[in-house]
């Protein structure tokens, strides 16, 4: 039966995967000189979430640049960063002949920015800024910034809150006319999220590699599926029933014991779920509408009630139950999936293109966490090494250099959606092909994610007295006290986290 709905959905979604699903994921010829540009006359004034939208000649929703910009060659400097894979935003050299797809697509975004806007992109990503570094790249950056001249911090995801908080970067809304936030190149619920007194400090998306990598979903054994006989996930994604309900029901009772040696649960027996590590438990939390922060009715930040709720302490203690089931192995890594012995597993973009898709031999898809409750629409969360992009304060004076600069994000953010992101999909394909169910569960995921300012701005406090360690912890029965107990704990220095926050941002 699940064969027939597959086949019968796979079916119906042909004509939908073809005709809106590929805008965001075929790849297009990255010679053509179709720059995506819409082709009307008011460009300028237009709020961008009043603006139809357009499709070019490829199915890519078509962007505002216009098409007579000019900076006469003018160059923008990028500061990046490296270290756990931050380089892949910025990485143009594939004369190597291995793994080239993103560097290449990545040189072609860029060729493509420089040439449609006569501009010089000068990008240093050097400076080592993963999250054992944060304090060190900061520093450096602010440093070189007293001698040369950056335009564009492009940073590993929680700097770009300190930059925001020191001033060292402008709320990106001051060039409203120019971003178009609501479009698939950028991350839309980390726009609207991640405002503070209506002022935004960074943005990602499309324009991020390392964004869409970083992703968090669930790998799903289809070949086990069929086994079992068990109704696809991915359909139930589909009709938005793709729930903690069903997903506890699909774990329970797969665990087998496949190592004789040791009749106790161990790596080396099959099971319903397990996770490449705690890091994506994180998901959990986001797809079950819940929040760190939230902002007030007058737009200020505040601790999420959420923390305090009867249904985090539900989520918690239910999942803390199930992981100590033997239907649950929690942080067993890629080994136990790859081997063809879980039915799902927690991971990411990243991990399932690098450390597993080439050691699996079955057939394999992939959906976002489970909802709370059916209908719902927004579902997981980023990992933390990912890049924001943020406009420097360097020139504030300078109105048409400040444009300049802001139309080279814009661009860089729909040239990567055109170029970079269908590369990154390619990449996921199970042996250069795909169900075509896929393609469409790529798009719910990339668009479904969300962003939590208390994740972005982790760094303004201690790692101890953040709420997100304490989830993981939590679920993972480490956390050695109730959860109740422990925000309470913590309540004070997460205010004083925040204050700090607010206070830049003109409260």
């Amino acid at each position: 039966m699940r064969k027939i709905l597959a086949i019968m959905c796979c079916a119906v979604m042909l004509l939908s995967v073809l005709a809106s699903c590929a805008k965001d994921t075929e790849t297009p010829d990255n010679g053509s000189e179709n720059n995506g540009s819409q082709d009307v006359a008011d460009t300028g004034d237009t709020k961008p979430d009043m603006r139809p939208i357009e499709y070019d000649d490829k199915g890519f929703v078509k962007d505002y640049i216009p098409d007579d910009l000019d900076y006469n060659q003018r160059e923008i400097k990028i500061v990046g960063w490296n270290g756990d894979k931050g380089e892949m935003d910025f990485e143009t050299d594939f004369s190597s002949g291995k793994g080239i797809e993103i560097p290449k697509a990545t040189y072609d975004r860029n060729n493509m920015v420089e040439k449609r806007l006569n501009v010089k992109l000068n990008i240093d990503y050097t400076i080592i800024g993963n999250n054992a570094n944060r304090e060190k790249y900061i520093a450096s950056v602010k440093n070189n910034m007293l001698t040369e001249k950056y335009d564009i911090i492009a940073c590993y995801s929680q700097c770009a809150a300190n930059f925001a908080v020191d001033g060292t970067t402008v709320d990106l809304m001051q060039y409203s006319n120019i971003f178009n936030f609501d479009r698939p190149w950028w991350s839309e619920t980390l726009a609207q999220e991640s405002m503070v007194n209506n002022k935004l400090y960074f943005a990602s998306g499309a324009i991020s590699t390392t964004n869409i990598l970083q992703t968090a979903c669930i790998a799903v054994n289809l070949d086990m599926l069929d086994t079992l006989q068990l109704d696809d996930p991915r359909e139930l994604v589909n009709n938005r029933e793709w729930t903690m309900e069903a997903f506890y029901k699909m774990c329970k009772g797969v665990y087998k014991n496949a190592n004789d040696k040791d009749p106790n649960k161990d790596s080396g027996d099959e099971f319903g779920f397990t996770t490449i590590d705690n890091i994506v438990l994180d998901g959990f939390f986001a797809s079950n509408g819940f929040r760190y922060y939230e902002s007030d009715d007058e737009g200020r930040l505040i601790i999420s009630p959420d923390l305090e709720s009867v249904g985090i302490e539900t989520l918690i203690t239910e999942l803390n139950t199930k992981f100590n089931t033997n239907d649950y192995y929690i942080s067993g890594g890629t080994g136990i999936f790859n081997s063809g012995r879980a039915l799902m597993v927690g991971t990411t973009f990243h991990h399932l293109i690098y450390n597993m898709r080439s050691h699996i031999e079955f057939n394999y898809g992939y959906v976002p966490y489970p909802a709370a409750e059916a209908g719902q629409t927004n579902y997981t969360v980023t990992g933390f090494p990912f890049t924001m992009w943020c406009m420097t304060s360097e020139n504030d004076n300078d109105a048409e250099g400040a444009e300049a600069i802001a139309y080279v994000m814009e661009c860089l953010a729909s040239e990567s959606y055109r170029k970079v992101q269908p590369a990154v999909y390619d990449l996921i394909k199970y042996k250069n092909n795909d169900d075509p169910v896929n393609v469409k569960m790529f798009e719910i995921i990339l668009e479904s994610k969300i962003y939590d300012l208390g994740r972005i701005f982790i760094n303004v406090s201690d790692w101890d007295d953040c709420a997100v360690g304490l989830f993981r912890r939590a679920v993972t029965g480490s956390l050695n006290k109730n959860w109740m107990g422990a925000i309470e704990e913590k309540k004070q220095p997460l205010q004083s986290a925040i204050d700090t926050i607010n206070q830049q941002f003109g409260y």
